[in-house]
């Protein structure tokens, strides 16, 4: 049997672990989580990660341009490796 090492392959697991625990609580017609994930947002337009070029323009000059930026390479590269086993 192959041993899935996908812990050493991803910079920060714990949040990629916890999402893809999450969505198959979702796939689930009863699940322990329901009261947790019928509050979560429908959608997360608003959150910074999901900026835009655009509106990270308004953030010119800010720390916070570089960080969402690696924030966001490191959300991917983590599907990534993620969508590979599933």
């Amino acid at each position: 049997m192959m041993k899935l090492n996908l812990k050493d392959k991803m910079k920060n697991p714990k949040f990629a672990f916890f999402a893809a625990f999450l969505c198959d609580e979702l796939k689930k017609e009863k699940s322990e989580w329901d009261l947790f994930l019928k509050i979560l947002p429908a959608n997360f337009d608003e959150f910074a990660l999901n900026y835009s070029e655009e509106d990270l323009k308004w953030l010119e000059g800010s720390p916070c341009i570089e960080s969402l930026r690696k924030k966001n390479l490191e959300i991917e590269s983590a599907y990534q490796i993620i969508c590979k086993y599933i």
